[in-house]
């Protein structure tokens, strides 16, 4: 800057990285204890749809978990890992990446692909009026966007013409009406997706081949993922390009390569699924950071375009359906609708969907206007308020149910997605096995073990970043170093912002499975770390039995 010294310089720059650094540590240290709260609370709670009513309605309940049994299995697939480095030290160097993940997204891909064909899901609710929209849209058919039932829902929801825009180009290239398309597709994104954590481990990481295989490995027991993949909807298909877009973050982050790409793919998800406007957010905070530490206003622009490209993208999705059906669309529902069902009751569970304004008992169906519901969120917001100020304890049971309910649901609704809805086919004596038999049972225990164990290990990843970040502080960093520094928050500050967001808007398990994948490289990082303790552990109690 002009008009200071050299030392004068150098002091503004030290308190500048000083002050990211500490920010930068609020936020992992905040998030590492919420994930390990997280993990050590699925131990002894969690919550299943109620089996007498999981046909008609998402109604949960809570109950007690088998503490004994979940830390046994946590510390025997500890104890398993940690064998392997303690019998075959080096191990890493043995493994041949270019057949294991090959194979190994060979067998997601192949389950994902049987599931899908086996049990023939027909879209419901939300996504049989989107899918409806898309499909009658392929076939040429733009007078649907003016039908009312139809045009009364995108009035409500004009950022679902983006999924709407994501099933018509998937239905573009398979037969007009066919169910299976867009859930093929599903699984091919899932795919994609786990490439992209993948190469995002191997970045992060410093092409840490433990890391990688752990990554590898997790990727193949997330099974809910394999049985999300029903879902016609455009969940994973965004997630696949936030996935991306991270790595590509990641890397103009390290070598200053990468940013219209990442942007892109950015926008592309947003427009995918509106959710992933927690991404873009999260974009931005790291690109100030850097910013801020390196006070190069260029990476305002960035900072700025991480945000300003996914709007103008939505924006230009909408305008192009307006313009093909002479239809305006507007602004839609206020983020008070879903500020006032996630503090509302609800049939579901606390906070989880429900209707506002309720429906009457003559009516099954919502038609109030946009003004109706905007003036019944807002009664809904202060009646709330006004309980929780008058009763704190309620407040406090309230929200930690919420929590729960959705985070400590291991499936992510991952069955009843597809179990609720009608099928193309009759089912199958294998649907029937994993949807009410014996093996939905093990499944659901695999499910429960794997996001404890995902929260917990993920978390302590988290510390040791926060761990990192102090020592980094003290020692002094260059601007390069901490740009490549400020990437290990990208995952953390999604993943903060996923709970925050759930916490206080609408809840719903399925909208945390790709948080779940987002630890991922994360929780393998963390074990390589326990790993690595605990060999240096060995090597200590070994030359102290020598001498």
């Amino acid at each position: 800057m002009a008009g200071m010294s050299l030392s004068e310089l150098k002091r503004a720059n030290s308190k500048h990285t000083e002050v990211c650094f500490r920010i930068m540590e609020t936020i992992m240290l905040v998030t590492s204890v919420v994930f390990i709260a997280l993990g050590v609370c699925g131990l002894s709670v969690t919550w299943t749809f109620d089996p007498s009513r999981h046909l008609i309605l998402e109604h949960l309940i809570s109950g007690n978990d088998y503490v004994l049994l979940n830390i046994g299995f946590l510390i025997m697939f500890t104890a398993l890992y940690l064998l392997l480095e303690v019998r075959m030290p080096g191990y890493e160097k043995k493994i041949r990446f270019y057949i294991l993940i090959p194979c190994v997204l060979g067998i997601i891909g192949l389950c994902g692909y049987l599931w899908v064909l086996d049990v023939v899901s027909v879209p419901s609710t939300d996504s049989a009026k989107v899918y409806m929209i898309a499909s009658e849209l392929a076939s040429g058919n733009t007078s649907i966007l003016s039908q009312d039932i139809y045009n009364y829902y995108l009035v409500m929801h004009p950022y679902q013409l983006g999924t709407v825009a994501l099933l018509e180009m998937i239905l573009l290239l398979f037969p007009s009406g066919s169910y299976i398309g867009p859930q093929l597709v599903n699984v091919t994104a899932l795919l994609i997706a786990y490439c992209g954590l993948y190469m995002i481990v191997w970045q992060l990481t410093s092409k840490s081949r433990k890391a990688l295989f752990l990554s590898v490995i997790l990727s193949l027991f997330s099974v809910q993922a394999i049985f999300f993949c029903t879902f016609v909807y455009g969940n994973l298909c965004s997630f696949a390009c936030s996935v991306w877009s991270i790595f590509f973050l990641i890397r103009w982050l390290k070598i200053r390569k990468g940013m219209i790409f990442c942007l892109l793919l950015l926008s592309m998800s947003v427009v995918m699924k509106a959710n992933a406007w927690i991404t873009a957010i999260a974009f931005c905070i790291v690109l100030l950071l850097v910013m801020l530490q390196s006070r190069n206003p260029k990476i305002m622009i960035a900072a700025g375009l991480s945000l300003l490209l996914p709007w103008c993208s939505q924006r230009g999705i909408q305008k192009y359906y307006e313009q093909i059906s002479g239809v305006a669309f507007g602004n839609g529902l206020s983020s008070r609708v879903w500020l006032a069902i996630g503090m509302n009751v609800s049939t579901r569970a606390p906070g989880w969907y429900s209707e506002i304004p309720p429906l009457s008992n003559t009516s099954l169906i919502q038609d109030a206007t946009i003004g109706e519901t905007e003036t019944a969120a807002e009664t809904i917001i202060q009646e709330r308020l006004s309980l929780f100020r008058r009763d704190p304890l309620y407040a406090l049971s309230f929200y930690a149910k919420k929590i729960t309910s959705e985070w400590e649901e291991p499936t992510y609704e991952c069955f009843w997605l597809s179990e609720v809805r009608r099928h193309g086919a009759e089912i199958t004596d294998l649907a029937n096995e994993i949807y009410y038999g014996g093996t939905r049972v093990l499944l659901q225990e695999w499910m429960d073990v794997s996001a404890d164990g995902r929260y917990f290990f993920g978390g302590l990843g988290m510390l040791a970043l926060y761990i990192r970040y102090r020592k980094k502080r003290k020692q002094g960093v260059t601007e390069a170093e901490f740009s490549a520094e400020a990437a290990y928050l990208i995952l953390p500050l999604i993943l903060f912002g996923g709970f925050l967001y759930h916490a206080i808007y609408e809840a719903k398990s399925q909208y945390l499975l790709i948080y779940y994948l987002y630890l991922i490289p994360l929780s393998a990082w963390s074990m390589t770390i326990v790993g690595s303790k605990f060999m240096n552990w060995v090597r200590i109690q070994e030359s102290g039995m020598e001498q």
